[in-house]
């Protein structure tokens, strides 16, 4: 879903979000992920600034004043970036039962409406039921995994890095099977060196590796 971890988002000032600013209601869609915390956002980035505001500041209802959403740049969306035991943290059907969300679902002048989509805004639409369940396979104790190296990523790396990774030797796949021994080399030079002696060839014609491979033979 995202170029870096959720956990590096969690630790990280997000900055502020870049939005197109409407007073109409708009379309809220919260995604869902195996991997990765849900979260809920608005598409085509077309933002009713009061609908805003009541999502990032829904409160938990433990102690009615911890907000439960943070927002996270790299998917535009305002998620649950929090670990089990931390203040505020809740899985999905638990954020789904908390009053500042439902009224604000229930808000029309706020919300046209609402779906549940997977990975991204731009995700496959599900049904409540599926996106609960998706919900329910995140880890959020799980290692996160690794974020994969693209060659635009690469391109990125310091230059130090990239001169050392230059002046590396790349390895040469090893021949094998008798014709690429030594002891084959051996044995072509001697032939090569006997067809001199019944031809009227040089010595000086014959390749440069069999004349020293007979050499050292000799």
């Amino acid at each position: 879903m995202s170029t870096g971890t959720w956990q590096q988002a969690a630790q990280r000032n997000c900055g502020k979000p870049t939005i197109t600013q409407t007073s109409a209601a708009v379309r809220l869609l919260c995604v869902v992920s195996t991997n990765e915390p849900f979260g809920w956002g608005f598409p085509n980035d077309t933002v009713n600034s009061d609908a805003k505001d009541a999502l990032k500041k829904i409160t938990c209802v433990d102690d009615g004043f911890t907000w439960l959403l943070k927002w996270w740049k790299e998917q535009k969306l305002w998620a649950m970036l929090k670990m089990p035991g931390q203040a505020g943290y809740c899985t999905l059907d638990k954020f789904l039962e908390n009053p500042g969300l439902i009224a604000l679902l229930n808000n029309s002048s706020l919300i046209k409406d609402y779906a549940f989509v997977v990975d991204s805004l731009e995700g496959r639409q599900v049904e409540e039921n599926e996106a609960l369940e998706i919900a329910s396979q995140f880890d959020p104790t799980a290692e996160p995994e690794a974020p994969r190296l693209s060659r635009a990523s690469a391109s990125n790396r310091p230059a130090s890095q990239r001169r050392q990774d230059e002046r590396r030797p790349h390895r040469a796949a090893q021949p094998h099977g008798k014709e690429h021994s030594p002891q084959a080399a051996v044995e072509l030079g001697l032939s090569l060196l006997l067809m001199t002696s019944c031809s009227p060839l040089r010595a000086a014609s014959l390749p440069r590796v069999a004349l020293a491979r007979c050499r050292s033979v000799g």
